[in-house]
């Protein structure tokens, strides 16, 4: 079936865009029952779309019901994942799948960051290899797939960004912000300063949807931001070490009263091992990176600390010290033409405009009764 898009944002003006959806296999969740579907659009550059649903006279019962909470961040040049094979490669993505390396079990950080080189199916088991630690078993049926795991795949720009940004330092619009998993259900926060040099170990292409934030970094439902469904994200593979704790953690289930234990006990946690060696950075697509990531850091100009007023900043002064509007799609150039930038914020965007100075006339932030 055929259903119409609509276009969020474009590499370049598109013209009557559609999706082509095949429906997959029933899947019950709970009481739920939830119909896969496969997705192939018109699109022939990269672009932000939502799915349109039909008129009501033309709406039929394959399209009934179809909800989607964000809209889709498409690269049509990207391939799809070759049929799992040795040598293909994966990153790790969550998950509570058990692995070890010479008969004992890994921690659960040792593997962050990490490429995972498929080298053969057994029975019950997979044997990967990975740079530092050599060959890992991952326990588990592998007829029942790598749910923890996402297949790398290339693309045509691919390489350029590789050449540009491997081996080298960036710098974060606003600072770096993210999360560390010391243990599945435990989560800490992390953050490199605004003038901290993060080295690019690696930059990747993931065939695994992911929901992400135009700025970088996970999206959410709440707060208006500019998030959507990135269908092949990018992530950048950074060097660790730059990062120190933020001092926010998490914990679910039995993870939650060890956390508890080391709260009572006034331990916290205060270091950064659970980052692993590296620390990935998502990001929707390529139009994204230079939004995010500089190659060159923060110039004199850009003040040290956020002043109370910031009326009067330039644009760049502005994304150095706030990052780039998180709350509006587009690529960095195009947000510097704009002269009203929003960001994510409760109930309603913030709203930051500049005047024809090219400098902040006025910043509104709207705020719950």
């Amino acid at each position: 079936m055929q259903v119409p898009l609509g276009v969020v944002w474009s590499a370049r003006p598109v013209s009557g865009p559609q999706a082509t959806l095949t429906p997959g296999l029933p899947v019950r969740f709970g009481r739920e029952q939830f119909v896969p579907v496969n997705l192939k659009t018109s699109l022939t550059v990269p672009a932000v779309v939502n799915l349109l649903a039909e008129a009501p006279a033309r709406r039929s019962p394959a399209t009934t019901g179809l909800r989607i909470a964000f809209p889709l961040a498409v690269n049509p040049a990207v391939p799809a994942p070759s049929p799992l094979a040795a040598g293909q490669e994966f990153l790790r993505l969550g998950g509570d799948a058990v692995y070890r390396r010479a008969g004992q079990g890994l921690p659960y950080p040792a593997l962050t960051g990490r490429v995972l080189t498929l080298r053969r199916l057994e029975a019950g088991r997979a044997v990967f290899f990975t740079d530092g630690l050599g060959e890992v078993v991952r326990e588990g049926d592998p007829q029942a797939g790598f749910s923890d795991l996402a297949p790398l795949v290339d693309d045509p720009a691919l390489p350029a960004l590789k050449g540009r940004y491997e081996g080298k330092p960036v710098w974060a619009y606003g600072g770096l912000g993210g999360v560390c998993q010391p243990a599945p259900e435990m989560s800490q926060g992390v953050e490199a300063p605004l003038r901290e040099p993060l080295k690019v170990r690696r930059v990747l292409r993931l065939a695994r949807p992911l929901v992400l934030n135009a700025s970088g970094g996970f999206g959410d439902e709440v707060g208006h931001g500019a998030d959507s469904i990135a269908l092949t994200p990018l992530v950048f593979l950074l060097d660790s070490r730059a990062l120190g704790p933020n001092g926010s953690f998490s914990a679910t289930g039995a993870a939650a009263e060890q956390l508890h234990e080391q709260l009572l006990n006034g331990a916290g946690m205060t270091d950064t091992a659970a980052c692993g060696v590296s620390f990935p950075a998502f990001l929707p697509d390529t139009w994204a990176v230079e939004r995010v990531f500089s190659l060159t850091p923060p110039s004199a100009a850009v003040p040290a600390e956020p002043p109370a007023d910031p009326r009067g900043l330039t644009r760049w002064q502005y994304a150095w010290l706030f990052g780039f509007p998180s709350a509006t799609f587009g690529t960095r150039d195009e947000l510097l033409k704009k002269s009203v930038w929003e960001y994510r914020n409760i109930p309603f965007p913030a709203s930051v405009t500049f005047d024809a100075a090219g400098k902040v006339g006025s910043v509104e932030v709207p705020r719950l009764p």
